[in-house]
């Protein structure tokens, strides 16, 4: 997908970054960017097990480059999802608590890098931030986080009200 990004530039002669560039076959961001991270957490279990170090070393490069895809696309999904992942897979396949912290104070800095880095990556956590503070000072649920965040307000409601086994729509 990366390749098809450069080309589309050559192709359209635009240098303006765009991340529809980034996704084939005309899947959504959030289904590719699962995909994405699916594939980063693999090639990073990889690493994670393999003792050799010339194998660790291609599995790092191959999954970074995976993580660098996965910043650079819309989908929240697969970051959230590379994310979380990430945690689980370092705290049950690392043995040492230093590695442990290292690992993860790692990963944090990963996210601060994409953050600083990544225009994209940027505006989608500030979009989210601003959706959630919209929600605690003005009870705004009108934003993409925001209705998201209403779902889980109303399904207790739904749930209490509705014959189970009819439903309700």
């Amino acid at each position: 997908s990366l390749l098809m990004y450069f080309y589309n530039l050559k192709k359209i002669f635009s240098f303006k970054f765009s991340p529809y560039f980034l996704v084939p076959y005309q899947s959504s961001h959030m289904e590719y960017s699962v995909y994405v991270a699916f594939t980063a957490i693999v090639f990073f279990y990889y690493f994670i097990i393999n003792k050799e170090i010339k194998i660790k070393i291609l599995f790092l490069f191959i999954s970074s480059g995976f993580i660098i895809l996965l910043f650079m696309l819309n989908g929240r999904t697969g970051q959230i999802a590379f994310i979380f992942s990430s945690i689980i897979l370092i705290v049950l396949y690392t043995k040492n608590i230093k590695k442990i912290v290292f690992s993860i104070f790692s990963l944090i800095l990963l996210v601060f890098l994409a953050y600083s880095s990544s225009i994209n990556f940027k505006n989608r956590v500030d979009s989210a931030i601003s959706g959630v503070e919209k929600i605690h000072t003005k009870n705004d649920f009108s934003t993409s986080i925001g209705v998201r965040i209403s779902a889980y307000y109303k399904i207790p409601e739904i749930i209490n009200s509705v014959n189970i086994i009819y439903g309700t729509g």
